[in-house]
């Protein structure tokens, strides 16, 4: 899940879940509900992109 760190949408959002493997959140400090993969850090995009093709791919 990604969200912005003072988006609206975000307060209702699933943020933890206990014991859960595959789930995984992402705020982006300051962003609004226009964040996306490509507005994060290079390194966080990088570790979204792998989490999402092991996810793909197991």
């Amino acid at each position: 899940m990604l969200s912005g760190g003072i988006d609206p949408w975000s307060a209702s959002g699933c943020t933890w879940i206990k014991d859960k493997k595959n789930i995984k959140v992402y705020v982006q400090p300051d962003g609004s509900h226009r964040t996306r993969i490509s507005t994060m850090q290079p390194d966080v995009q990088k570790e979204i992109i792998d989490r999402l093709n092991f996810w793909l791919n197991n």
